[in-house]
């Protein structure tokens, strides 16, 4: 794996602890709300980096791999749900 890939990783699960974070204890979120803010967040940062024909494809991407998404692991845990289904 390089170095990039790591980067991207650890990224990756700090997002995911944070996310988790904002969904339990005390002053827990509803997980639609964190998951709002964090699409919100993402595309303003892809509308702010990319060209719009850049922009206009990557949002095109993820569309097209929508039943690629897997479930967030932490929320099903948290749920405790034994259907897999988040929405």
């Amino acid at each position: 794996m390089s170095s990039h890939e790591d980067e991207i990783e650890a990224i990756y699960a700090k997002v995911q602890a944070t996310a988790a974070a904002l969904m339990t204890g005390e002053q827990a979120v509803r997980p639609m709300a964190v998951a709002g803010a964090f699409a919100a967040v993402a595309l303003q940062i892809y509308k702010t980096s990319l060209t719009n024909e850049d922009y206009n494809n990557v949002i095109d991407s993820i569309s097209e791999y929508r039943d690629d998404v897997k479930a967030f692991e932490p929320f099903i845990e948290l749920i405790g749900s034994e259907d897999n289904t988040v929405h």
